[in-house]
């Protein structure tokens, strides 16, 4: 009996990739429901496709690449695939190739990446559950591009859950990405990319941080972005941040540093610390967002400088605006109402405060209090000298 069994597992470490070898392009292999001891090299444009994906498992035994793909026009579903090997490019999935399709398969326990992308454009990742992968990230794209990332759940214990380094023009949409050790979605050097519809929560970092230059990306269009440490986290790059639910992260709702993007039409409420805390950073626009029962300052400014802040309704927090050593900003026509104090400034010049409503109507200049000089000793005052009679109307 020992031996029929031995004789199979042997007979299954080669099923596959036998059936490979011999197939021409454009073939599709059907797999029956079973394990697979096998680590396997896709070098024709075929598609495999799994019994059942909980019950067809191909398992790398904790070594090397399970899943390697060089070939283009690649489609893989039905399938579980589980523990690769313990070296960088050990994924249970790699794509050197372009066009390819992973849809519909469980990818989990491998100790690097689930699915790596490498130098790989126009695939497409779909409808997965990517879970408990150990490497850079569930999903990690290296110098990829045109990739679209869609309906998968990653989530419990992936490092990162989605990690784009040196890639562009990528769309990831419509994803749930939960409950990883770090962050929920990483950019490096990374530009161009949308980032739209996500449920990116319970995080233990970042939900979502973007850094060394990662320009120009979108993130738009009713992400919800929370409880993570921070939902974003913005680092040296310029992007677009429009109409996302930030709300209930353990922390701050959003941070800038050595920034300059453009944050419209957000709701970045409930957060425990500050909702937006900009440092170091010039030229951002934040209009027309709802930033409301923050634990901490509803935006604070810190050697932040020719900021415009407009057009938002700031309720409810702990304090509505604070300036730090910053100066050159604007805050024009926003609604402060209900915080516990609406503004303050410490060390800031020549900021200029214009049409804001000021929690009731107010006929005379509203007089915003703050303090200047060495060790910030001197009581000082701003003037909104034309302050708005009526709160604005503003939609989010």
């Amino acid at each position: 009996m020992l031996e029929l069994y031995h004789q199979q597992l042997e007979l299954k470490k080669s099923y596959i990739q036998d059936l490979i070898d011999n197939s021409s392009d454009g073939d599709t292999i059907y797999i029956p429901s079973g394990i697979y001891y096998e680590n396997i090299i896709i070098n024709k444009s075929i598609s495999l496709v799994g019994e059942n994906k909980e019950t067809t498992i191909i398992d790398g035994g904790y070594s090397g690449t399970i899943v390697s793909i060089s070939a283009d026009w690649v489609n893989i579903s039905g399938f579980t695939i589980q523990y690769s090997g313990y070296y960088d490019y050990d994924a249970g999935i790699i794509i050197f190739s372009n066009h390819t399709i992973i849809t519909d398969n469980n990818i989990t326990n491998n100790y690097e990446d689930g699915i790596q992308l490498y130098n790989s454009n126009d695939n497409n990742i779909t409808n997965n559950n990517i879970i408990s992968n150990n490497g850079v990230g569930g999903i990690h794209l290296d110098r990829s591009s045109n990739n679209i990332i869609t309906g998968n759940n990653i989530s419990s214990n992936n490092n990162n859950g989605i990690h784009l380094n040196n890639s562009n023009d990528n769309n990831i949409t419509n994803n749930n990405i939960i409950s990883n050790k770090w962050d929920g979605v990483l950019l490096s050097s990374s530009s161009n990319n949308i980032i739209t519809g996500n449920n990116i929560s319970s995080n233990n970092y970042n939900g979502i941080i973007l850094y060394y230059g990662s320009n120009d990306n979108n993130i738009t269009n009713n992400n919800i972005i929370s409880n993570n440490w921070c939902g974003m986290q913005l680092s040296s790059s310029s992007n677009n941040i429009t109409g996302n639910n930030i709300v209930s992260n353990n922390g701050y709702g959003i941070i800038l540093g050595g920034s300059s993007n453009n944050i419209t039409g957000n709701n970045i409420t409930n957060n425990n610390g500050d909702g937006i805390f900009l440092y170091g950073s010039i030229g951002n626009n934040i209009k027309g967002n709802k930033i409301d029962n923050n634990n901490e300052t509803g935006i604070f400014l810190e050697y932040a400088s020719s900021n415009n802040i407009k057009g938002n309704t700031i309720s409810k927090n702990k304090q509505g605006i604070y300036l730090f050593l910053s100066r050159n900003n604007t805050i024009l026509k926003n609604n402060f109402q209900e915080n516990q104090q609406d503004a303050f400034f410490n060390q800031s010049i020549k900021n200029t405060w214009n049409q804001n409503y000021w929690n009731r109507t107010q006929i005379l200049p509203k007089i915003i209090f703050g303090r200047i000089g060495m060790y910030s000793l001197i009581p000082w005052v701003n003037i909104d000298w034309r302050p708005a009679l009526r709160p604005y109307v503003i939609e989010v």
